[in-house]
Order: C-alpha cells, then structure tokens, then sequence
C-alpha cells in the first residue's frame, strides 16, 4: 500500500520544481529574444559600425567561405555552397573581431 504515496509524493515535488522553474526559463527566453531580435535589426541594417574606429563594415560584399574556400557576392554571415554560419565577423579597418550573431562566445 505504501507504493501509490510515493508515485503521487514524487509527481507532487517534480511539478513543484518545474513551477518554480519556469519563471526563470521565461526570463531567459525574453533575454534569447532580445539577442535575436538586435542581430536581427543589424543584419537587417546590412552594416556593422566598429564600436573601437567606427568603421562601417558591409554585411554583403565578395566574400570567401572559411569552411569550403567559394568566393560569391552575398553575406559575409551565410555561405550558399555548404551552409556555413558565421557569427564573427574582422573589422576592415582595424582588423578587430566583431560578433554578430548572438551565442557565438561569452554571453
């Protein structure tokens, strides 16, 4: 008899912990989506001012994938041969690395 109270003891802390979890899982959705949606505005945007000279790097230009080695015009972010995903990005002036999409290192 003592095997129902333990099912019922087990599902009542497991629910416990995911209601209090939950807040904090939806928290850190809201702070994904931000990310998401300012990498957005600035692939949108199609340039990336440098924050340390100020140049305007141009996200669509001649640009050469890492992976596979194809030079097409387009992104610098997305590579249309073998579906590479760049998030960083060199700066054309002073040659420092920028992110550009969220994810990519320390958050």
């Amino acid at each position: 008899m003592n095997f129902p109270w333990k099912v019922i003891l087990r599902a009542s802390l497991i629910g416990t912990l995911y209601a209090l979890a939950a807040p904090v899982y939806i928290v850190l959705g809201a702070v994904r989506l931000n990310r998401l949606f300012e990498a957005f505005v600035t692939i949108r945007s199609g340039c990336l001012t440098c924050i340390h000279c100020g140049h305007d790097n141009v996200l669509n230009r001649l640009a050469t994938c890492n992976r596979c080695r194809a030079t097409e015009y387009g992104s610098l972010l997305y590579c249309s041969f073998c579906g590479q995903v760049s998030r960083y990005l060199p700066c054309g002036g002073c040659g420092v690395t920028l992110r550009v999409l969220p994810g990519a290192g320390a958050k």
